[in-house]
């Protein structure tokens, strides 16, 4: 007779499309989950996945809210590594007491900050305050190079689902980022511009200035959003 397997979900988060294409994208992040949950005997029941800064709040993150909501217990929660979870250590805190709260537990495919004992609990204390040290320099570092760049040329206009914050930087757009990101699908599905725009306008997706969609408006769109990527 087999033991059964404990149940487990896994919780992904990239902070940009870029990072999701470089070593801590969503797929490099889901490998490691997997195979952390293969060598434990975990069977993964569900996925959770955000593309948010490590700083941002709960209900910022639909992935994160649903998994809180939806824990059942007794279930281990599985990430990459605990900088996913967040960057910011209030942030971090609260999420793995909220785990706790309904008898699950966190576990860090790396290893670190696994266990119970105090010294497990203290090093994920220094691991958090190393993470949200570095989201600080991180910002810091962005803010100077900004400002730099804003006294030597100007910015254009963003690409769909994006917007500039007061610095330049460019981020979601909470208004068509979803948009955005089915647009995307839906061309990587391989769907023709005349298709997408059906898909879009039957699903009630609307364009910045509020109308529907045309399929020379989602060529447009695509195309500078590819050509932005390239550079």
């Amino acid at each position: 007779m087999t033991n059964k397997k404990q149940t487990a979900v896994g919780y992904l988060r990239v902070s940009t499309e870029k990072q999701n294409d470089s070593q801590l994208g969503l797929s490099a992040q889901r490998a490691q989950i997997k195979d952390y949950a293969s060598r434990n005997g975990l069977k993964i029941v569900r996925w959770y996945t955000d593309v948010a800064s490590g700083a941002s709040q709960v209900n910022e993150r639909q992935g994160l809210s649903s998994l809180i909501n939806e824990l059942e217990p007794e279930t281990r929660v599985l990430i990459a590594n605990r900088t996913r979870l967040a960057r910011e250590i209030m942030l971090s805190l609260w999420v793995e007491k909220e785990i706790q709260r309904v008898h699950c537990v966190l576990e860090s495919c790396d290893g670190s900050g696994n266990g119970t004992t105090p010294t497990d609990a203290l090093l994920r204390n220094i691991l958090s305050s190393f993470a949200d040290f570095e989201r600080h320099q991180i910002s810091d570092r962005t803010k100077r190079a900004l400002q730099e760049l804003k006294k030597t040329r100007k910015l254009g206009r963003p690409t769909f689902g994006h917007r500039y914050t007061d610095l330049g930087a460019l981020e979601p757009d909470p208004d068509t980022y979803p948009t955005y990101l089915r647009m995307m699908e839906l061309r990587s599905e391989g769907l023709n511009y005349s298709q997408i725009q059906r898909m879009l306008n039957k699903e009630e997706h609307r364009s910045q200035t509020g109308k529907e969609f045309s399929p020379s408006l989602v060529r447009n769109l695509i195309f500078r959003i590819e050509k932005t990527k390239e550079e």
